[in-house]
Order: C-alpha cells, then sequence, then structure tokens
C-alpha cells in the first residue's frame, strides 16, 4: 500500500514538458482575451475548443504533427456539427458520442499513439450538451471550432520554425550515440547483450520516424534522404556486431573504436570543424564487414546529392493497413476495443438513464480509466483521477466562491491547460486537479453560470464513470491477454519460418511478385510482432493473471524480436545465401517446434543442431537458443528448473 501511494505521489520530472505547456496555454489564451474583451464568450468557447487539437501534437515529426493535428481538428469540426445536431435526441447523441469514443480509441491503440487517445474527441462532441439547443447553428459552431484548429496548427508551425533541429535529426543522433555505446562494450559480453535489449526498440523507432515524414517534398530532399541511408548503415553495424558476436569474435579492434567515435562525433555534432582520419586501419579479416559498414557512414556525410539519391530506398509507414490488420479477434487492440466499447457503452446508458445534469462527464471519466492500457494501470489511474478530481473540484468551488472577475477566470482557465500539458505525463493525479479546473470553467463558460455549484456535478459523475470502469474492468476479459499470448507467439514464429524459407530457399521466386512483395512480407511480419508486444505488455498488466507465468515469456519474445530484425534486413540483402533442401528443411522443423512449444506446451528435450548459415550465425544462435528457452510450464505442469525462482 505504501508503495502504490509513493507511486501515485512521485512526480516524474523527466517528463515534464513545459514546452507543450507553454504552447497550449496561449493558445488556449488567444480566444478566451478575445471573447473577454469583446463580450463573446460563446464564440471564445467554440475556438478554444478547435485548439484542444495542439495537444495530439505529440513530439514527432513536423509533417506527423501537422497531419494529426489537421484531422483531428477535422474531427473536432464534425463532433461539435453533430452534437449541436442530435442535443435534443437522447438517443442519436448517445450513438455518436459512442461513435467519437471508440473510433479514435481503436486507432490511437493500434498505431500504439501515446496521450488522451478518444478523451478531447468526446469533449468536442458533448460540449454541445450545455449550450443552448439551436440546432441552426450547427454550421457556425463548426466554422468556430475549425479557427480553432487553425490557430493549433499555426501554434505547430511557428514552433517548427524555432526549433534547433528536426525529429528526424534527433532520432539518428540517437540512434549513432547507441551504435558508438555498443561498440565500446562489445567486449565486455554482459554489457553488451544489456544494450541489445534496447537497440531493436531504438532502430524501429527511428525507422517509424523517417517513415511518418509524409511529406513527398521532404522525402526528395537531400537531407532527409542522407538520414534514411544513415539509419541504414547504423542497422548494419549493429547487425554484423551481433553476428561476431554470435561467433565469439573478441576483442574488438581499438581502431574500429577510433572510427565510431569519429563518425558518430560528425553526425552529433555537424557544425563542429571535421577533422580528417589519417590513422592506418589494419584489422583481422573477419572486421572486414563492419569496417565497410563505418566507410560507408562516412561516404554518406560526405556524398553529393545524387549519389545519396542513387542509394535511397523510401518507405512509408502504411497506416491503412496496420488499422485494417487488427479488425480481428486475434488482434490484442481489437479485443481492448471491443471490452472499451461494452464499458463506455454501459458508462452513456447510465447517464442518460438517470439523466445526470452532466452525463458525458460519466463516460468521459470512463473512458480515462480505460486509457491505462492494462488493468493495473486502469485501477491506478481510477484512483488517481479520483483523488485529482476531489481537490479540483475544492479548487474550483473556492475560487469561485470569491465571484473572480472574469478576467481572472480566462487567465486561470489558460494557466489550467498549460498546467495539464506539462504535468499530465509526469504525474496524472496532480494533472487532473488542472484538468478538473479547466473543464469546470469550459463548462462554466458554456453555460455562462460562474456558482461553486457547478463543480459539484463534476465531482458525483466522475464517481459514477470511475466506478462502472472499475467494475468493467475487474468482470470483462480478465485474463484474455494471457490466454492468447502463447498462440499469438507461435504466430509470430510461423510467419518468421515462411520469410526464412522464402529468403534462404534455393527455389527463387520473383523478387517483387504480386504475392509475395518484400516490403509486403516486411509489413506482415511486422504487425504480427506490434500484436504481440502489445499482447505480454496486456498479460503482465492483468490483476488475476500468472504474472511469474508471462514474465518467463518475455525471454523469448525478445528473441522473436531479434529474429523478425534480422530476417527484415534480409529481405532487402543481396548476397544471395541459399540452404539445400535437406538444411532448410531442419530450419522449418526447428521453427515448427518452437511454435508448438509456445502453443501447446510440447518441448522437445533433444536439440535440433542447425546447419551453419553463412553470413547470418546470430540468426541460428537465436533459433538454437529458443530451442533451449525455458518457460515457466509445459503442457500445464510447472518446470521443475524453475521452483526455485
Amino acid at each position: 500500500m505504501n508503495l502504490y501511494v509513493k507511486q501515485l505521489a512521485q512526480i516524474n520530472t523527466a517528463k515534464i514538458d513545459i514546452r507543450k505547456g507553454i504552447r497550449q496555454g496561449i493558445i488556449m489564451l488567444i480566444p478566451l482575451l478575445y471573447g473577454w474583451l469583446f463580450n463573446d464568450m460563446a464564440t471564445a468557447l467554440l475556438i478554444s475548443i478547435g485548439t484542444l487539437a495542439h495537444i495530439y501534437a505529440f513530439d514527432w515529426t513536423f509533417t506527423s504533427r501537422i497531419r494529426v493535428v489537421s484531422l483531428t481538428s477535422l474531427s473536432f469540426v464534425i463532433a461539435m456539427m453533430l452534437g449541436t445536431l442530435t442535443t435534443g435526441n437522447p438517443i442519436m447523441f448517445a450513438i455518436f458520442l459512442l461513435i467519437f469514443s471508440v473510433i479514435p480509441y481503436y486507432i490511437f491503440t493500434t498505431l500504439n499513439v501515446p496521450g488522451p487517445s478518444s478523451t478531447f474527441f468526446i469533449i468536442a462532441y458533448s460540449l454541445s450538451i450545455v449550450m443552448p439547443q439551436h440546432p441552426e447553428d450547427f454550421f457556425h459552431r463548426g466554422v468556430m471550432v475549425g479557427i480553432g484548429g487553425l490557430l493549433a496548427l499555426a501554434m505547430i508551425i511557428v514552433d517548427h520554425l524555432i526549433k534547433s533541429e528536426s525529429q528526424e535529426t534527433q532520432a539518428i543522433k540517437k540512434e549513432y550515440q547507441l551504435v558508438q555505446k555498443l561498440v565500446h562494450q562489445f567486449n565486455n559480453q554482459e554489457q553488451f547483450n544489456d544494450l541489445t535489449k534496447i537497440a531493436v526498440k531504438t532502430f524501429l523507432q527511428t525507422s517509424e520516424t523517417l517513415n511518418t515524414t509524409g511529406s513527398s517534398l521532404q522525402k526528395r530532399s537531400t537531407r532527409y534522404q542522407r538520414s534514411v541511408l544513415l539509419h541504414q548503415w547504423a542497422e548494419g553495424i549493429y547487425s554484423e556486431l551481433l553476428e561476431l558476436n554470435a561467433k565469439g569474435i573478441r576483442p574488438i579492434p581499438k581502431v574500429i573504436q577510433q572510427m565510431i567515435d569519429h563518425i558518430t562525433k560528425e553526425i552529433v555534432h555537424p557544425s563542429e570543424t571535421k577533422a580528417l582520419w589519417r590513422k592506418r586501419i589494419d584489422v583481422e579479416k573477419q572486421f572486414d564487414e563492419l569496417v565497410k559498414l563505418i566507410f560507408k557512414v562516412d561516404e554518406t556525410l560526405t556524398s553529393t546529392e545524387l549519389r545519396v539519391k542513387e542509394n535511397i530506398e523510401i518507405r512509408s509507414p502504411q497506416y491503412s493497413h496496420r488499422l485494417l490488420y487488427h479488425l480481428t479477434p486475434e488482434s490484442a487492440s481489437f479485443v481492448a476495443t471491443m471490452k472499451y466499447t461494452l464499458i463506455i457503452g454501459i458508462s452513456i446508458i447510465v447517464a442518460l438513464v438517470f439523466d445526470l445534469e452532466r452525463a458525458y462527464w460519466v463516460p468521459l471519466s470512463a473512458h480515462t480509466v480505460l486509457v491505462g492500457g492494462t488493468n493495473i494501470a486502469s485501477l491506478e489511474r481510477a484512483v488517481a483521477r479520483w483523488l485529482g478530481t476531489m481537490v479540483g473540484v475544492i479548487f474550483v468551488a473556492s475560487f469561485l466562491s470569491f465571484h473572480p472577475h472574469i478576467g481572472i477566470v480566462v487567465c486561470v482557465l489558460a494557466l489550467s491547460a498549460a498546467l495539464t500539458e506539462a504535468l499530465v505525463g509526469a504525474n496524472y493525479a496532480l494533472a487532473m486537479i488542472a484538468i478538473t479546473t479547466q473543464v469546470i470553467l469550459l463548462g462554466g463558460l458554456a453555460q455562462g453560470n460562474f456558482t461553486p455549484m457547478i463543480a459539484v456535478p463534476r465531482f458525483l459523475d466522475t464517481t459514477v464513470g470511475i466506478v462502472i470502469a472499475v467494475i468493467g474492468v475487474m468482470i470483462i476479459g480478465r485474463r484474455i491477454a494471457s490466454r492468447n499470448l502463447p498462440e499469438i507467439m507461435a504466430d509470430v514464429a510461423r510467419v518468421e519460418s515462411q520469410i526464412f524459407h522464402y529468403v534462404f530457399s534455393e527455389h527463387q521466386y520473383p523478387k517483387y511478385h504480386k504475392m509475395y512483395h518484400p516490403n509486403k512480407a516486411k509489413l506482415r511480419l511486422k504487425l504480427k510482432v506490434e500484436n504481440m508486444e502489445m499482447m505480454y505488455n496486456r498479460a503482465y498488466g492483468e490483476i488475476s493473471s500468472n504474472h511469474k507465468r508471462t514474465q518467463y515469456y518475455y525471454p523469448a519474445i525478445f528473441l522473436l524480436q531479434q529474429i523478425n530484425f534480422k530476417l527484415t534486413q534480409i529481405l532487402h540483402d543481396d548476397r544471395g545465401v541459399y540452404l539445400d533442401e535437406r538444411a532448410l528443411g531442419i530450419y522449418l522443423v526447428v521453427f515448427e517446434n518452437i511454435a508448438k512449444l509456445f502453443e501447446c506446451g510440447k518441448y522437445h528435450d533433444e536439440v535440433i543442431e542447425l546447419p551453419e548459415l553463412k553470413h547470418y550465425a546470430q540468426l541460428r544462435q537465436f533459433l538454437m537458443q529458443l530451442q533451449e528457452i525455458e518457460l515457466y510450464d509445459y503442457q500445464d505442469q510447472r518446470n521443475p528448473n524453475l521452483l526455485k525462482d
């Protein structure tokens, strides 16, 4: 209990986003000042709702932020217009409220987008219920919300212009600093292995960052294309280090460490005067490939525009494929969305049946609890939200009891918006005080009423929403993720087996055949691995599942991630390494044995010795390790080797 209270009060200072908080405070203040000065608070409220789209401007690339804020602003406009048209019809209002809750939740969950999910979509739709019922004003209200969205876009552009460097550049710098650590720690196998646990995620994050630069004009720029090439060489260096590690080739020559230091310095500090490399490179033959890759990095840094364009391959994030793929009961995000839909649906029905004064606060509170993702996280958010709301209500009621001037109310509202964005990642309970202040004062603006009593329904309705969400979390699908995880892991192993066969089979297929394009195969595997990772996180966050059993799946998940990383690289490799039918058959049998181990708990006492795999020794090593993996139980029998744990 003490540990939980400590976690509840702990502030993660690394996640305090002062920059974003200031931006949100400014764009919230602008329309409110207009409303105060020109006595037009109704319009000010509508514009301020549109500015909430800025909250979805996460720390991504400029193009991604423009795209997400534009789409969010458009969604807010549609939400406000539909909300205005349906407030007189409770059934239609409930249906559209559910739609504006579920669809954004599914998109944000599937694309692994952090943050508030559909929180402000619900607010944008529901605030119309406390406004005067004038359906004929739906277009005017939509336009005003759209103006707020334009204000949010303008803030993103200004922030981009004054920012020192792009997100793509930051990602590449972070990547090469990691490569530098990997090279320097290579001779210490234990420390090298620890670094590999974060390496793949770092490379995937950089890849996602580069892929989400959506502007074709940006993708044609030499700066962007140079970053893509640097990312590819960094992946190659990491892959080669894994190869050397698998073969036990140590120590790494000092001159290679110096070469890595040299190129990393050029990438991290491009403005400094570049020193020419003058040392002689004399290494053993097994390090030749690593040296070649480092030279490619140096060549890319100094290449002409034409040379860079000759070597580039542009990829896209393929959002639509990812969203469509996860529309299946096997997907963790789909299962989570179905559970979310049921709980939010119940909360909407309760709010409308009992005709609560601020009906939308009930599903909104239930939603914010469910955004926690896992059951444990949801319960933690429930307590944090309840305590934060209680303190926020007391603060707002006390503040309004002094009958403050409208100018002071405007300033407090802008300040609460800034504090919300600055603190929400650092401490949710503390941010909840600011959120409560913001939402109550926005509701007061909509009503034109600033008495202390407007704060009371907030606490009552929030409590009802939290209770509904907690009951739903405790009853619905308590162990779905932990039950499905073994099957999902087996599925990943089988897809990796198919790609392995495609890559190493002597019987070559057309490289860009419509039924088996390398990029299509890579996307399919990527989605499978994403689903596995999401399922593991949700399984580990279940209250009633065996956490020890789930924990013992992690080493296997890590190895499957490493195999995924290597296979997707080989898909674009031109070395032409093939296996004869006998050797290939042995590998495919091992893949299936591994899948059966996860799926059925069928453990093989004899480890199959895999044939050598030229240039890809680490891939063979990963499969050997997976054969020997120690799970918590086999065929529902506890593993006696792990009893001591």
